[in-house]
């Protein structure tokens, strides 16, 4: 299962998501380690991946199949290591399961095939968990929390859980309050460089009323089948688990989702930044498969379901970038491409290509807007700027590509 997962996120050659072209454009492509730990982009910058990236890129470049190599890797490893920690104290069909589960689940795959460092965020998190559950402080509890962290700032969500599970087992000895703040303070130190220019960035708040809905339905497999198939098996694995869920645990579970999103209510709150809950999701599930062997059907139905539902995202192009940069390739002059969405083609573009809004396309030779209906004021004005509307169709989402030559369709 394992190697399956890392096969196929890897071997896709579609281009560059909105989120891998940012990692590539701005934190890859750049000329020192130093710029990679200074630099940030509306909290784009995965500090230690983007790191490991560039240092990787220097050896075997920035393609889509190199740079995606390293998350499918800590993918397919997440994967491995929750197998083998279930058939420890479980047994194979339990550990069956919870591979299955987390191998498929839409937001899992979805994030290890982007250049983000999503798959390490739950690699530590399923590692730090079974180091947690095993009673094993140390410093390799603490390398892993700090490169959580340093990964990602929601590994701090995983911390919380584990402060919780020690508090609820009244294991909170020295050698784990040691290891916490080892891991905490090598993790937050890779975020010395950037920290300003977050504190600082201008990004605003707003309420999702639907969130908790969408990051269930992700969690729980993205497809209706999938979903009412794990639902199934939480419930039975939580009943019989529930003589062993403690208050810390189950407050901490309430406080992670109600605090980002009641409390702080970020404009960026998506269900990837949950990511490292699906493990958990997919442990519960083999809890119930451990007590009812006849329900790995089920989990192997919610798999394959879920699993299925993706099969069309695996190659095609999310964005028409790659054919956005061939087009405008011979064109002379700058060339604007229009709206938040730009720097996917920039990550084809090193160099030569001006991003500017609606008002700046007067002095653009050519311009692009990769997703016109999300901004019909851009491609109102680039249609009165520009005699021909070229339709770039190679992708998920058409574009249109505006300039003053004939021939356009």
């Amino acid at each position: 299962m394992a190697v399956t997962t890392l096969g196929f996120m890897i071997g896709s050659s579609r281009a560059f998501g909105y989120d891998s072209a940012v990692t590539v454009h701005y934190f890859v492509r750049v000329d020192s380690l130093a710029e990679v730990l200074t630099r940030q982009n509306n909290f784009n910058n995965h500090p230690l991946f983007s790191a490991l990236s560039w240092a990787l890129s220097r050896g075997f470049g920035s393609s889509e199949v190199a740079m995606r190599a390293l998350p499918a890797v800590a993918a397919g490893c997440a994967v491995g290591v929750l197998g083998w920690a279930v058939a420890r104290r479980a047994d194979n069909w339990a550990s069956a399961t919870a591979m299955t589960l987390l191998a498929t689940n839409p937001v899992f795959v979805s994030t290890s095939r982007e250049v983000r460092g999503y798959s390490i965020l739950v690699l530590v998190a399923v590692a730090g968990t079974f180091l947690v559950i095993e009673d094993r402080p140390g410093w390799l509890y603490a390398v892993a929390l700090g490169i959580g962290i340093g990964t990602h700032l929601y590994a701090l969500g995983v911390m919380t859980g584990h402060v919780g599970f020690l508090y609820s087992t009244n294991r909170v000895t020295q050698r784990w309050r040691t290891s916490l703040l080892g891991g905490l303070v090598m993790g937050s130190a890779l975020y010395v460089g950037v920290l300003r220019t977050m504190v600082q960035a201008p990004r605003g708040r707003e309420f999702r009323p639907y969130f908790p809905l969408n990051l269930t339905w992700e969690l729980l497999g993205g497809a209706t089948i999938a979903v009412l198939a794990t639902g199934l098996l939480l419930g039975v694995g939580s009943w019989h688990r529930r003589s062993t869920v403690h208050a810390p645990v189950a407050a901490f579970a309430v406080a992670a989702l109600l605090g980002p999103w009641l409390i702080l209510r970020p404009l960026d709150l998506y269900p990837r930044f949950y990511v490292w809950v699906v493990p958990a999701v997919a442990i519960i599930a083999a809890c119930a498969v451990h007590r009812h062997r006849r329900l790995a059907l089920v989990a192997f139905l919610a798999g394959g379901v879920a699993l299925w539902a993706q099969v069309p995202t695996w190659t095609a192009d999310p964005l028409a970038a790659r054919e956005a940069a061939r087009a405008v390739a011979s064109i002379e002059g700058d060339v604007c491409i229009l709206g938040w969405s730009g720097e996917a083609v920039m990550a084809y573009i090193p160099g030569g290509v001006r991003l500017g809004p609606g008002e700046a396309v007067n002095g653009c030779a050519a311009a692009v807007v990769l997703l016109p209906d999300e901004h019909p004021e851009l491609v109102a004005a680039a249609r009165d700027q520009f005699g021909t509307e070229t339709v770039l169709d190679g992708a998920v989402t058409p574009s249109l590509l505006f300039s003053h030559a004939s021939g356009g369709r």
